[in-house]
């Protein structure tokens, strides 16, 4: 009675589970353009799985053998709790007492980033000589990466900067940003100075980040500078780069509506002939198309001219 229950338990659970995927599943085939055939393909397995324990089950003439089709409808719900708990094993360093979520281990390294988060930079520095500044955190991260996001306003960013590098951290390596990537937004709070920084020590506008772009294509954010792109050129930055989806730098400036850097770039000679919007639009068509909400923003009538001039198609 007792297996019985089990097994029809297990096999009650694995019904919803696969049911309630099967509705998520076939909502989502639309929208990303997935075959409703290959979301039934995919389903095919877990039911077949379901469908054969319980022909063996009630079939099954030995106890053996209804024990192994238990195990084979339970499998789904095991293999879920064992994942679960695993999950929270690796996870338990990094839990703080608050219950908040650390991306460092106790030691010298979190004592760092939670100065960080609290904007204390004489406390971050006076923990910065017992912590290994290259060590990476779960997610990847560096203290140099978190300095530079999350700092981005303080006054003394700079300095606690200086004392990473000083301290041996490293400038090509980052989680989520590459840290020349990071102080390339940071300066539109922190000023030239950060940017300056990594490439002193090093880092190189070309190294292509996470996200798959050169380092350098990070000033075509809106609201950077024209000097930290100009700087960039200086120290090496290819304008002839693309990113990953094959877009050149002008053609990133634009996406990203700053307008002045895009009107720089074009001037100092980046191709604009490559880029396709989404739409198939060439750069002058996307440009122009801005206007509604663009018009009145710096740089923005001065690069439509240029594009006109240049018959940016």
């Amino acid at each position: 009675m007792l297996l019985k229950l089990l097994f029809w338990s297990f096999a009650c659970l694995d019904l919803a589970g696969l049911l309630l995927f099967a509705v998520l599943a076939f909502a989502a085939a639309a929208p990303s353009h997935t075959s409703p055939l290959a979301v039934g393909g995919f389903l095919m397995l877990p039911a077949s799985l379901l469908a054969l324990g319980v022909v063996v089950f009630t079939r099954a003439t030995t106890p053996t053998w209804q024990w192994l089709a238990l195990l084979l409808v339970a499998a789904p719900s095991v293999q879920m709790v064992v994942h679960r708990l695993a999950a929270d094993v690796a996870i338990a360093p990094y839990v703080l007492a608050d219950g908040g979520g650390s991306r460092f281990r106790a030691g010298a390294e979190r004592e760092v980033e939670q100065a960080i988060a609290g904007g204390d930079v004489d406390a971050a520095l006076a923990a910065l000589p017992r912590a290994d500044v290259r060590r990476r955190g779960r997610d990847g991260c560096t203290l140099l990466e978190l300095a530079l996001l999350r700092l981005a306003k303080h006054e003394r960013l700079p300095s606690l900067v200086a004392a990473l590098l000083a301290a041996g951290a490293e400038v090509e390596a980052g989680g989520e940003f590459l840290p020349l990537e990071a102080a390339v937004g940071a300066s539109r709070t922190a000023g030239i100075e950060v940017v300056q920084q990594l490439l002193a020590a090093g880092a190189a506008s070309n190294t292509r980040g996470p996200h798959g772009e050169p380092a350098f294509f990070a000033a075509c954010s809106a609201g950077v500078p024209v000097p930290v792109m100009q700087l960039l050129l200086e120290r090496g930055a290819d304008l002839a780069a693309s990113d990953a989806q094959g877009r050149g730098v002008a053609g990133s400036a634009a996406m990203r509506a700053n307008w002045p850097v895009l009107l720089f770039v074009l001037q100092r000679g980046a191709d604009w002939r490559p880029f396709r919007s989404l739409q198939g639009q060439p750069l002058l068509d996307f440009v122009v198309g801005s206007e509604g909400w663009a018009r009145d923003q710096p740089g923005y009538r001065e690069c439509v001219d240029w594009l006109k001039k240049a018959n940016g198609r």
